[in-house]
C-alpha cells in the first residue's frame, strides 16, 4: 500500500458519536462556566480546550485510519488519549464544571449523593486505578487480540474507549482533581505514583525497540515513497513509545518535585535558639 499527502488528506472520516461527545462536552462546559463560576486557580478552559483537541485529532483526524495501517501511528493514537488527553482534561479539573452544566438539577443531584460518592470511593482507591491502568493498555497490547482490532473496527472503539477510561481515573489520582474523594498520598508516595504510570508504556517499548521479529503483523507500505516493512513498523513504534511514552508522567512527576521544592523554600527558618546548642548537638541516645 502506498501512502501520501493526498492519501492522508483525503482519509478525514465523520464520526458522529465522536463529534456529538465533543460538541456536548463544549456546551456543558460553557453553560456550567455561566451557571456556577470557579475560582481562578481552579478554572482553566485553556487547558479544557487543548484536551478536546486532542482527543479530536486522536479520533477525528486522518490519524485514525493511518492507525490502522502503521503501528506506529496506532502508538501514537493510544499516547494522545492515554497520556495528553487525559493529563489535560484532568489538570484542566473541569468534571465540576461539566456537572454543572448538566440541566433539570441533574448536577445537583450528582453532587450531593452520598451513596454514590461511597460507591466511588470503595471503587476507586489509588492501587486498584494504577493496576487498571497497566493492565488495559498491556492486553490491548497482546499480539493477537491487537492485530485483531485492526480488521474490527467495532472491538477498535472498545480499546479506544477502555483506554481513555483506565488512564483518565489514573491520571484523577494523579492531578488530585475533583470530586476528591480519597486522602491525598504523602509528597514523596504521592511523586512515585504518577512517575510509576510510565511503567506499562516503558516496558513494551523497550522491548519493541530491540525486536528482532515480527510481533504485530501490520502490512508493509510504502509512506512518501519509501518501504516500511513490519519490523522497521514495530521498532519505530517501540522507539516512540520509549520516547514519549513516559515523557508526560515524568515531566508531571518532576513538576510535583519543583513544587515541593518552592514550598520547602518559601518556609521561614527556624530560629537559631532551636538548633545551636548543646543539646541540639548531641547524639540520640546520650546524655548530657
Amino acid at each position: 500500500m502506498t501512502i501520501d499527502l493526498s492519501t492522508i488528506l483525503q482519509t478525514w472520516e465523520f464520526r458522529p458519536l465522536v463529534l456529538v461527545g465533543l460538541l456536548t462536552a463544549v456546551f456543558l462546559y460553557w453553560r456550567g462556566r455561566r451557571l456556577a463560576p470557579l475560582p481562578p486557580d481552579q478554572n482553566h478552559p485553556a487547558l479544557f480546550g487543548a484536551s478536546l483537541l486532542a482527543l479530536a485529532v486522536a479520533w477525528l483526524s486522518p490519524l485514525h485510519e493511518l492507525a490502522s495501517q502503521l503501528f506506529a501511528m496506532r502508538v501514537l493514537q493510544h499516547l494522545l488519549i492515554i497520556s495528553l488527553f487525559t493529563m489535560l482534561f484532568m489538570t484542566s479539573n473541569a468534571l465540576p464544571v461539566l456537572v454543572r452544566g448538566l440541566p433539570l438539577g441533574w448536577g445537583a443531584r450528582l453532587a450531593q449523593d452520598p451513596a454514590l460518592r461511597q460507591r466511588l470511593t470503595r471503587l476507586t482507591p489509588k492501587g486498584a486505578m494504577w493496576f487498571l491502568f497497566v493492565a488495559t493498555v498491556w492486553v490491548w497490547y497482546d499480539p493477537t487480540l491487537h492485530m485483531a482490532t485492526v480488521t474490527r473496527p467495532w472491538l477498535r472503539t472498545i480499546e479506544l474507549t477502555t483506554l481513555l477510561i483506565a488512564a483518565s481515573l489514573h491520571w484523577w489520582h494523579i492531578t488530585g482533581a475533583q470530586p476528591r474523594l480519597h486522602p491525598k498520598l504523602p509528597f514523596f508516595p504521592h511523586m512515585g505514583y504518577t512517575m510509576a504510570g510510565a511503567l506499562p508504556l516503558k516496558v513494551p517499548g523497550l522491548l519493541l525497540l530491540f525486536s528482532v521479529s515480527v510481533v504485530y503483523t501490520y502490512p508493509a507500505v510504502f509512506l512518501f515513497g519509501l518501504e516500511i516493512d513490519p519490523l522497521l513498523q514495530q521498532r519505530a513504534g517501540g522507539a516512540l513509545i520509549w520516547l514519549f511514552g513516559g515523557i508526560v508522567y515524568s515531566f508531571t512527576g518532576l513538576r510535583y518535585f519543583s513544587h515541593w521544592l518552592s514550598i520547602e523554600e518559601a518556609k521561614p527558618p527556624q530560629p537559631t535558639s532551636l538548633w545551636d546548642n548543646e543539646e541540639a548537638m548531641l547524639a540520640p541516645g546520650i546524655d548530657k
